[in-house]
């Protein structure tokens, strides 16, 4: 059984360092689904009259402040609303289901903290249920009822693995440390 552990966490160690390299990482609020165009025209309008504001010396009055206040008040007030409605509308849009199984898993996936899912694999999330079943689908895949192809198989393999010689060493692959106790 302990090779099949040792596969087993192979198997779990890849798919994870697969996901980490393919699988885009956001956070929650990344997809802002009540952004807008005119938001982003907004907010680039904003952007330049502070930025003009900041390089006059920051006035407390005048065109340029009152030019500042404007833009930055024209810029929240339908960010705020735009967001506030869209929350409610994809609430209500959600009390539509009736299971509420469902109802909460959308709502979780929209408005709340990811968590470390534990890993799942066939419905099992026990560590020996799901090396079982790596074991059965493994052994259902790779059985060829027929010998003659296994042997030939086989004999294929040992002739490459006579002479493989393998990657070369040199002292790239060292790794340098030190260790306290």
């Amino acid at each position: 059984m302990e090779i099949v552990d040792l596969i087993y966490e192979r198997v779990v160690a890849l798919l994870k360092q697969c996901a980490d390299n393919c699988v885009p990482k956001r956070k929650r609020n990344f997809f802002k689904f009540w952004w807008s165009q005119e938001l982003v025209c907004l907010k680039a309008q904003a952007i330049d009259s502070n930025n003009l504001w900041q390089a006059a010396g920051r006035p407390r009055s005048g065109a340029i402040y009152s030019k500042r206040n404007s833009d930055r008040r024209a810029y929240r007030r339908p960010y705020g609303e735009l967001r506030l409605t869209q929350k409610i509308d994809t609430q209500m849009n959600y009390t539509t289901y009736k299971d509420g199984t469902k109802f909460w898993k959308c709502w979780n996936a929209k408005f709340e903290k990811k968590m470390g899912a534990p890993t799942k694999v066939n419905g099992f999330l026990d560590p020996d249920l799901i090396a079982d079943s790596f074991i059965r689908h493994f052994k259902a895949v790779c059985t060829d009822e027929r010998n003659e192809v296994s042997s030939n198989l086989r004999t294929v393999y040992n002739n490459r693995r006579h002479n493989y010689v393998g990657a070369p060493f040199d002292n790239t692959y060292l790794i340098d440390a030190e260790l306290h106790g």
